[in-house]
């Protein structure tokens, strides 16, 4: 990851490599593997996740730099600061499994919650939301599919 300045001369570092592996990811998926279902199904799962961690959050207002920070209240998703969580959501192709998540460790911490801070779930209430679609997605796949000498 490259080092890059804010406007505010605080220095971050570029998202620009997981961009990457999430691209690649995709075309990975997308060369086969994981049925269309499959991919189709994780990435409604993706979407409901990426959308709970784009919520507004409703907790404490605070000064962040030059601007103001409005947390999430303990039981809501996480509040977009910065957006790298959000930015860390994507899958992964293992053989015919599609595994959707997140590669920073402190979103797992906050979907639990951890001795010092009350959870803030995202994960499983993405997944409740998109379960049905998820199903739907992968039985109008086999549905349409013939059965093999039929």
């Amino acid at each position: 990851m490259a080092w890059r300045n804010r406007r505010d001369g605080r220095q971050y570092r570029s998202p620009l490599s997981s961009g990457v592996r999430r691209l690649r990811e995709r075309a990975e998926a997308a060369a086969g593997g994981a049925s269309p279902a499959i991919r189709g199904a994780g990435l409604a799962l993706e979407r409901a996740m990426k959308l709970k961690l784009s919520l507004p959050g409703t907790g404490r207002r605070y000064p962040r730099g030059t601007r103001y920070h409005i947390a999430s209240a303990p039981g809501q998703p996480p509040a977009v600061d910065t957006g790298a969580g959000r930015n860390s959501i994507g899958h992964e192709l293992v053989g015919e499994v599609l595994r959707v998540g997140a590669a920073l460790a402190y979103l797992g911490d906050l979907e639990i919650g951890t001795d010092d801070i009350a959870a803030r779930p995202w994960a499983r209430p993405a997944f409740e939301e998109v379960r049905s679609q998820m199903s739907d997605i992968i039985v109008s796949e086999f549905r349409a599919t013939p059965l093999p000498g039929a």
